[in-house]
C-alpha cells in the first residue's frame, strides 16, 4: 500500500519537526506506517533545500516550493468576489495555495498512491480526486475550520472524502452536528505521544525536605492559550509558596485573530479581541512582552520563558516538572497533558474543547475554568500540599496514556481505517452518530 501525508504547506518536509504539531504528527505516524507500506510526506521546501527528496526512516518526504504561491497575491481579490464579506478568509480559498496542491496532486498520480492523508486543508480534497479520482482519501481535521467558515462549501468539498478524521472527540460531535450525512464516515483518532521517550528518564523523586517545586507549561506562548492567566495566577501562587517556580516552554507565536477570535463563538475567546488590540497599541504586538510586563518584580527570577527546545530535549523539561498546566482558552485536543501523562506529572487544564476528554478529574489531574485566575490558583495550591496526591495522579496518567495514546497503537488503528477493515468498527467508535 502506498500513503501520501499531505501536510499544510507551511509544514517542512523533514522529519525533525520541533512545535509543527501537524508535521510531528504525520512524521511519527509514517514512521511506524512506512515499516508495511510505503509511505510519503509532502510539505513545504525549505530556504536552502538541496534535496527535493529525501529518505529518513524508510519515509520518503518530498519538498514543495511555496515561493509561487506567496507571490499571487492577487488571487485573494478573485477570492472575494466569489466570497464577498469577511465570513469565508482567502486561506480557505481553493485558490489559496493553489500551486502547491495541483504539484502535490500531480506528483501523488505519478506515484500510484492508493490512499492520500490530507491534513486540515479540504480545499485540497476536490482537486486531489479531480486528478487522482480512484485514490481513497481521508481528510483529518485538527481544527474546528469545518463548522467555523461556509458550510455549504464544506459540504461540496466533502463529497469527495471517502473518510474523515477529528483529533478528538470535541473536533469529531462537532463535526457531526454540522454534517449529520457524515455519521458512517467520520472517525475520531486521538494525537499521540512517544511513551519510551517521556518515560525513558527517571523523573526526579519528590524533594520533600526543601519543597522545591515546579510548574511547567508547554505549548505556543499565544493570547488563546491563556499564558497571561498562568502569570496571573502564579503571581498568586508565588506569594503563597516561596519555593515553586515556573517554566515556560515554546515559542512566540501569536495566532491570526482572524482564524482564533473572530470565528469562535466561544465568548471568552472572542473577548481575546481588546487583547489583540492592547498589544498593537502598546506592546509592538508583543504578546511575550506584554507576558513579562504582568509578572510582579519580585518573582521575575522564578519565571523562565525557555522558546523553542528540540524535541529530544523535551522530555527532560516534563521529567523535572511537579505539575504541568495547560490554561487555554481554545484547544481541540491538548497535547501537553498528554505528554505530561505519558511522563507521569499530574496535569492541570481549563475546561474546553479536548481537554474534557482527556483528563480524568481527580485521578489523573485537576480541571479549571477558563480565565478563571482563582480556581487556577486552588488547582495550583491543592497539588503543591499533597505530594501523595501528585504522585498517585501521575501513576495514573502514565497508564492511561500508554493504554491511550501510544504511537504504536494510532498507527495500527489508522492502517485499519486505509484498509477499511472490520476490525474498524470494533477500534474507531463512532461515538456521536446518533
Amino acid at each position: 500500500m502506498k500513503i501520501a501525508f499531505i501536510n499544510p504547506p507551511w509544514t517542512l518536509a523533514s522529519p525533525d519537526q520541533t512545535y509543527d504539531s501537524i508535521g510531528i504528527w504525520s512524521s511519527e505516524i509514517a514512521s511506524r506506517l512506512a515499516k508495511s507500506c510505503h509511505v510519503i510526506f509532502y510539505g513545504k521546501r525549505g530556504s536552502g533545500c538541496s534535496m527535493p527528496v529525501q529518505v529518513v526512516n524508510q519515509v520518503e518526504y518530498r519538498s514543495i516550493p511555496v515561493e509561487l504561491d506567496e507571490g499571487l497575491k492577487f488571487l485573494g481579490l478573485l477570492h472575494l468576489l466569489r466570497f464577498p464579506g469577511p465570513g469565508f478568509p482567502f486561506f480557505m480559498s481553493s485558490l489559496r495555495y493553489l500551486n502547491y496542491c495541483l504539484r502535490v496532486a500531480f506528483d501523488i498520480r505519478r506515484q500510484k498512491c492508493d490512499v492520500v492523508h490530507i491534513q486540515n486543508f479540504y480545499q485540497f480534497a476536490p482537486w486531489i480526486r479531480l486528478i487522482n479520482p480512484n485514490v481513497k482519501i481521508i481528510l483529518h481535521m485538527h481544527s474546528e475550520w469545518l463548522n467555523w467558515f461556509s458550510r455549504s462549501v464544506a459540504r461540496r468539498r466533502l463529497k469527495c472524502v471517502d473518510f474523515v478524521i477529528g483529533c478528538s472527540e470535541h473536533v469529531t460531535q462537532k463535526i457531526l452536528v454540522a454534517f449529520p450525512e457524515l455519521a458512517d464516515r467520520i472517525y475520531t483518532v486521538y494525537n499521540g505521544v512517544d511513551i519510551d521517550n517521556f518515560s525513558r528518564q527517571q523523573r526526579k523523586t519528590l524533594n520533600v525536605e526543601n519543597g522545591s517545586k515546579t510548574l511547567l507549561f508547554v505549548g505556543r506562548v499565544s493570547p488563546e492559550k491563556g499564558v497571561h492567566i498562568l502569570i496571573d495566577a502564579f503571581n498568586q501562587i508565588g506569594q503563597q509558596d516561596p519555593n515553586v517556580d515556573l517554566v515556560l516552554v515554546g515559542p512566540e507565536a501569536v495566532a491570526d485573530k482572524r482564524v482564533i477570535v473572530l470565528v469562535n463563538d466561544d465568548p471568552k475567546v472572542q473577548a481575546l479581541e481588546q487583547l489583540y488590540l492592547e498589544l498593537q497599541q502598546s506592546y509592538d504586538n508583543s504578546y511575550l512582552s506584554y507576558l513579562k510586563a504582568r509578572i510582579s518584580p519580585d518573582l521575575v527570577d522564578r519565571v523562565k520563558f525557555v522558546g523553542v527546545v528540540e524535541r529530544d530535549h523535551l522530555p527532560s523539561y516534563y521529567h523535572n516538572a511537579d505539575i504541568l498546566v495547560n490554561p487555554s482558552f481554545s484547544e481541540t485536543f491538548g497535547m501537553s497533558l498528554v505528554e505530561g501523562m505519558a511522563s507521569a506529572v499530574p496535569v492541570i487544564g481549563s475546561r474546553v474543547g479536548g481537554m474534557v476528554h482527556i483528563i480524568q478529574e481527580g485521578t489523573t489531574g485537576l480541571f479549571v475554568e477558563s480565565g478563571d485566575v482563582s480556581s487556577l490558583v486552588n488547582a495550583v495550591m491543592t497539588l503543591l500540599k499533597q505530594d501523595r496526591l501528585r504522585q498517585d495522579m501521575g501513576k495514573a496518567g502514565y497508564e492511561q496514556a500508554l493504554n491511550c495514546y501510544s504511537w504504536d497503537k494510532i498507527a495500527d488503528r489508522l492502517l485499519a481505517l486505509y484498509q477499511a477493515q472490520p476490525l474498524l468498527e470494533k477500534v474507531l467508535v463512532k461515538q456521536y452518530a446518533d
